[in-house]
């Protein structure tokens, strides 16, 4: 410490930051931690996506797919056999239940599937499509990267299976009134391939960038949010002693929609720029459920400035967990990670990017729910943030950050504040408090 002190350095200074260190230390692990054990060993997790196997042929074909079915039902995704009969629409209605989120995919025998391959066999004049005897369900748009990996290639797998097994099987058990070389010169499929399948994507993601901007997007709309905190302290925080509480309130509140309404704006635009399609509707939904975002983020941050100081060195902390938090339940599958992260469904991130892959792709939607919460967090943390300033907390730590100019003399690093009053809307202790710093001054001017 001797050796420091030499150099002009303040032991107290090196123990602070020495206690910093440590604390970003411990938050760095937790945090990251946190964020990476959400998607630690996702395979693990995969029965949490259910896909619904259903037989609407009720014959070879069926029978084959639920045995193979059995076979593969213990692991990979959550496969859950359901009967025909729970869908009287047929499988139309098996599609409509992917398509609201009640499972992450379904495969279908389709009606009359063996029939139609026995009448090709017996006449193979007959246009017989083996790829219409299955069809597969899924939503791209839900989650691209995981639908395609986690629902998709079970999926396929599962169906070629079929199709590969049950060729040699049928030929052997069906009743063929053609000869085998008749049915190869006219229709060669019956032999090769008598059963395939057919991709239905409900909501395919037709633009790529789509999915980066709508989960890094909200990311970097978040460290705007940090941004635009901060610059609201600042450039409010030394007028905290010279307007009325209401005019600082209104003066602050207006900063924050110009800021949020505007980025938001352009945020919705770049998107429309990059090619995603909107109608009128939903370009302005999309812009209005950004800027409600944006709100939540700026407000969140802006309350814990005021608690912890604008010139507080453990802000950017406070700021990194918010950010970590958001992250870990918006950039993740929940769904694929321990039950301990259900807590992300609640997560403001989570919500924005579920509800905006609504609006670009038509997946999943669970808008009023993802506007609700939204909205909630927003009430929320906007009367917290009027409770803070009526309490006059962002008073006192003026109080505490003015009084160092006395201590650190002319060459300190506060300049340019006056000493606080007592008590709010008081303009004579105003002129009191300056005419007091001013005096200081002069004095320290004229012992110089």
């Amino acid at each position: 410490m001797a050796f420091l002190a030499k150099k002009g350095v303040e032991p107290p200074i090196w123990r602070k930051s020495g206690l910093l260190f440590f604390a970003m230390t411990a938050l760095f692990f937790l945090l990251v931690g946190l964020f990476l054990g959400q998607s630690f060993q996702p395979a693990k997790y995969q029965n949490s996506l259910v896909l619904y196997v259903v037989d609407f042929d009720n014959d070879l074909i069926g029978k084959k797919m639920l045995e193979l079915t059995s076979q593969v039902i213990t692991s990979g995704p959550g496969w859950l056999v359901l009967s025909s009969v729970q869908f009287p629409q047929g499988p139309s209605g098996v599609s409509a239940k992917v398509d609201s989120g009640e499972a992450w995919g379904a495969i279908v025998v389709n009606p009359g599937a063996t029939k139609k391959l026995v009448d090709a066999y017996n006449n193979p004049s007959i246009d017989y499509k083996p790829q219409e005897a299955i069809t597969f369900y899924y939503d791209e748009g839900r989650s691209p990267k995981t639908i395609i990996q986690y629902v998709v290639v079970p999926m396929r797998d599962l169906a070629q299976r079929v199709s590969n097994e049950f060729g040699a099987e049928f030929i052997k058990s069906a009743n063929v009134s053609a000869g085998l070389t008749q049915v190869i010169q006219r229709n060669p499929k019956l032999i090769t391939s008598p059963v395939s399948y057919t991709e239905s994507n409900l909501h395919p993601n037709n633009a790529p960038v789509a999915d980066a901007s709508l989960t890094f997007g909200q990311v970097f709309l978040i460290v705007f949010c940090y941004a635009i905190s901060q610059a609201i302290l600042q450039l409010t925080g030394p007028l905290v002693l010279s307007l009325e509480l209401s005019t600082l309130l209104s003066l602050r509140i207006r900063i924050i929609i110009v800021f949020c309404v505007g980025i938001s704006l352009w945020y919705t635009i770049l998107h429309t720029a990059l090619g995603v399609q909107f109608s009128v509707g939903r370009w302005f939904t999309f812009w209005f459920l950004n800027a409600l975002q944006m709100f939540v983020h700026v407000f969140t941050l802006l309350d814990i400035g005021i608690l912890a100081g604008r010139n507080s060195p453990t802000f950017p902390l406070y700021f990194l967990i918010v950010l970590i938090l958001n992250a870990t339940a918006g950039l993740g599958v929940l769904e694929l990670g321990n039950e301990f992260y259900r807590w992300g469904y609640a997560m403001p991130m989570w919500n924005a990017v579920t509800a905006c892959r609504t609006l670009v792709f038509g997946s999943y939607n669970r808008m009023a729910l993802n506007v609700g919460i939204l909205f909630a967090w927003f009430v929320v943390l906007l009367l917290s943030y009027i409770w803070i300033q009526l309490s006059g907390r962002e008073f006192d730590d003026e109080d505490d950050d003015s009084s160092s100019y006395y201590a650190n003399g002319e060459n300190g690093s506060r300049n340019d504040v006056s000493f606080p009053p007592q008590k709010w809307n008081r303009p004579s202790d105003y002129d009191e408090a300056n005419d007091a710093v001013r005096g200081a001054r002069r004095n320290d001017e004229i012992a110089d």
